[in-house]
């Protein structure tokens, strides 16, 4: 999966992509751990809607991802197989692994889950996965913008810098609507407390009501910039910025940076799209076979009429790389080598990518028998 993000990546930034995102300087640990079962070992509610999910592996192995990274979960609901994405909001230093995950509206597998989960069961994932890593080699300045779930891995990036890089400063900006509405508030009070001279928190709410000092208002362009000032960060060589959370909020925290000749360069993201509103588009005359090539390999499955190619895919325990899973990203892009598909709109590919017949399996539907040829 690393290798074909670092090739889109290079290709949007041919393109003057402006979003294009730098590729990490080191691999993730054991980035193609195949689907498999863990086991809950407790759940947290962090607020009324978002619960910590600690999971421990059955061979009692220790956790092995780096910070930023993510885990695919896999649920059934009502006869459907449903992957999401949820950040892993631990570090490894802790020896624990965890996800985070908030309910959306309309979120079926978040409120399933929210809902659901308890100590002792068992859940399918697939991961760590993810280049929304912290760059090497070590930074002097950390600064870290996020907005409501978009702490998730900021938390355990910055948990890992304080603890593992003792002269890197850690400035987080963190936006939501309440008090009520900040998740991992007791450990930030706690990271407060334990490294006062190395890391500063600055709490921006909508409703500024509450005991918690804070500035009231929305993580906007204006906003963000002024907290940027007001904490003197440095920008300078061997600083970088994490940015995480809703769109709207990464669109300014962007703009601001830029705007305070923050080199691009030093800007990573990571975007949560919400799948809510996306609905498999079968032509209901399924199952189709279709075959995908992976690195020479070629494997051979069948797709359900209420099931994306992906999806079919990992439940055949084909190792088809995916990150999204909602069309935002590119990570599963393959050609359409033969037959046809139906995808979702709007999604990530350009005019010249469908030219050359580039599809997402992850958002693509099969509408004949088809050949994909997966982009490396």
């Amino acid at each position: 999966m690393f290798s074909s993000l670092r090739k889109l990546a290079k290709k949007l930034q041919g393109n003057n992509n402006p979003w294009a995102e730098t590729k990490p300087a080191a691999p993730a640990p054991e980035p193609h751990l195949p689907q498999r079962e863990v086991r809950v070992n407790r759940v947290v509610r962090e607020t009324a809607d978002a619960i910590a999910i600690y999971l421990e592996e059955l061979s009692g192995g220790p956790p092995s991802f780096l910070p930023g990274q993510f885990l695919n979960l896999r649920v059934e609901l009502n006869g459907e197989t449903l992957w999401r994405s949820y950040s892993i909001c631990t570090a490894p230093h802790e020896g624990e692994l965890a996800v985070a995950v908030k309910r959306v509206a309309d979120g079926r597998v978040s409120t399933y889950l929210n809902q659901n989960v308890t100590a002792g069961q068992t859940l399918t994932v697939r991961g760590p996965s993810g280049q929304f890593v912290l760059p090497e080699p070590t930074v002097g300045q950390l600064t870290l913008i996020g907005g409501g779930s978009g702490i998730t891995p900021l938390i355990s990036q910055a948990k890992h810098v304080l603890r593992t890089q003792p002269d890197t400063r850690v400035a987080l900006i963190y936006g939501n609507r309440g008090e009520a509405d900040i998740i991992f508030r007791q450990q930030l009070t706690q990271l407060t407390a334990e490294y006062p001279q190395r890391f500063v928190l600055r709490h921006v709410l909508s409703d500024g009501t509450g005991e918690l000092s804070c500035t009231r208002g929305l993580l906007d362009e204006a906003t963000v910039r002024d907290e940027l000032e007001a904490l003197a960060v440095d920008h300078g060589h061997g600083s970088a910025t994490m940015v995480c959370g809703p769109e709207p909020m990464m669109v300014a925290a962007r703009a601001a940076l830029l705007a305070m000749g923050v080199q691009a360069s030093t800007i990573r993201e990571e975007r949560f799209v919400a799948p809510a509103s996306r609905a498999v588009v079968s032509d209901g005359k399924g199952p189709y076979e279709v075959s995908v090539t992976i690195e020479g390999k070629v494997s051979t499955f069948q797709v359900p009429n209420n099931e994306t190619i992906l999806e079919a895919a990992l439940n055949a325990q084909i190792p088809l790389d995916f990150s999204c899973g909602v069309g935002a990203c590119g990570t599963c892009m393959s050609r359409l080598i033969e037959g046809d598909v139906q995808m979702m709109e709007p999604n990530f590919l350009t005019p010249a990518d469908r030219a050359q017949k580039m599809v997402l399996p992850c958002i693509a539907n099969a509408k004949s028998p088809c050949k994909l040829e997966k982009v490396s």
